[in-house]
């Protein structure tokens, strides 16, 4: 009877430890999270400016500050960004015509590697990433004189072009 009073005694202190520690553990990170949101935040920014400036005052539904967040935290994953690529051939269902075209634009311009793109039914070459047309303009002049048919093309996701060093 009495190694029953003290195994009971012991698990619920056992408990009691338990439930601090789970408490203690919620408590550090809810605080850490809170600090982290809240210099990156948006909408706390917003709310709370700067004495001198008006104040703004935000009535939202709480799943559109989580929505805001996603797709913060999806661009911060996602390393790339809108911009230019020079195609230089397409054609339907010619899988053995682009490898020969890749081959002879990459005897031509050893520096560049075309990318072989699928889109059903094409096959599409594609070279260069450019932020803007001005940039790739000068090797689309280039490559024109050797493929009259390449033009340019906006690719919504491109790999961050290389910085040339002069």
């Amino acid at each position: 009877m009495m190694r029953l009073n003290i195994d009971k005694q012991q698990h619920i202190q056992r408990t009691n430890w338990i439930f601090l520690l789970a408490i203690l553990i919620g408590l550090i990170t809810s605080f850490d999270s809170y600090s982290q949101t809240e210099e990156s935040d948006i909408f706390f920014s917003l709310q709370h400016s700067n004495s001198d400036m008006g104040k703004v005052k935000i009535h939202q539904d709480a799943r559109l500050h989580r929505l805001v967040e996603k797709k913060i935290a999806q661009s911060r994953m996602d390393m790339s960004i809108p911009g230019y690529r020079i195609q230089i051939y397409s054609g339907s269902d010619k899988r053995e015509e682009a490898f020969q075209v890749k081959a002879r634009f990459m005897k031509q311009f050893p520096k560049y590697t075309p990318d072989l793109i699928y889109s059903e039914p094409y096959f599409k070459l594609r070279v260069g990433n450019f932020r803007t047309k001005q940039e790739g303009y000068k090797l689309f002049k280039l490559i024109k004189k050797h493929f009259p048919n390449s033009y340019f093309v906006i690719e919504n996701k491109m790999e961050w072009p290389e910085i040339e060093k002069d």
